[in-house]
């Protein structure tokens, strides 16, 4: 399984607590949402991360997964 860092960071903006995970250390950020009503780590469990495990590896683009809220 690819491993990524967890982040949980105050959003001045939100005003509250946002949490994130980031997979792979260099190339070309790439934004992953969630789907409706899903948390970050779903896109883990589901193998997701590891479909891109040979761009992550040769630093070709960089994770970054979101956790979206609405009100």
């Amino acid at each position: 399984m690819m491993e990524g860092t967890y982040y949980k960071e105050w959003s001045a903006v939100l005003d509250r607590e946002m949490e994130f995970k980031v997979y792979g250390h260099g190339g070309v950020p790439v934004l992953a949402l969630p789907a409706r009503g899903g948390r970050f780590y779903d896109w883990e469990n589901n193998g997701m991360p590891d479909a891109a495990a040979r761009l992550l590896h040769e630093g070709k683009i960089q994770l970054r997964h979101i956790i979206l809220y609405s009100q």
